[in-house]
């Protein structure tokens, strides 16, 4: 004859199933926490009955996604960190004269771009980006990077930064970005 379990006794056996236990380990564990009459053959018919392993699929795929993502962010909080290493060094040369002021401006153009880049990339996964004020950051990073290293460069360049400004805007809008 057949016993009638509680609903928490399911309850409890799917929870275990969902947590990766096989029938005789769920059996097992079950018996332990006083349910002494449960057998496999019983768990492994709920799972049937309940489609277990579809919903343990499912979690399986959402935890595949999410760990996706914590890496992907890991990933892109590493290549942030390496580029403003990179540049911190760079800006280190061209200050000592080891690297030659236009090349090494350059170069900072170079890693800002790669930066950007790489946040346009991981703002893909939920918004779209936003390419004129990348380009407008790009534009503060030029004359962050100037006023470090050249400050009469930067006088001279002073006086056209609202022009680009205006037309770094307007190119984007005419594209529709």
């Amino acid at each position: 004859m057949p016993r009638n379990y509680e609903p928490q006794v399911r309850k409890r056996a799917r929870e275990l199933f969902l947590a990766g236990l096989s029938f005789d380990e769920i059996t097992q564990a079950m018996r332990t926490e006083g349910y002494t009459y449960l057998g496999a053959n019983t768990v492994r018919r709920w799972a049937k009955k309940g489609n277990w392993k579809e919903a343990l699929e499912k979690l399986q795929a959402e935890e595949g996604r999410a760990a996706l993502s914590l890496d992907a962010e890991r990933v892109t909080a590493e290549m942030l960190e390496s580029y403003g290493a990179m540049r911190t060094d760079l800006l280190a040369q061209i200050k000592g004269g080891t690297v030659e002021f236009a090349e090494g401006v350059g170069l900072l153009l170079k890693i800002d771009g790669l930066r950007r880049h790489l946040l346009a990339q991981s703002a893909k996964g939920g918004e779209t980006v936003d390419q004129a004020a990348l380009s407008l950051e790009v534009l503060e990073l030029i004359v962050q990077s100037l006023a470090e290293l050249n400050p009469l460069a930067l006088d001279e360049m002073r006086e056209h930064l609202p022009e680009l400004g205006r037309r770094l805007k307007e190119r984007y809008a005419e594209v529709g970005v």
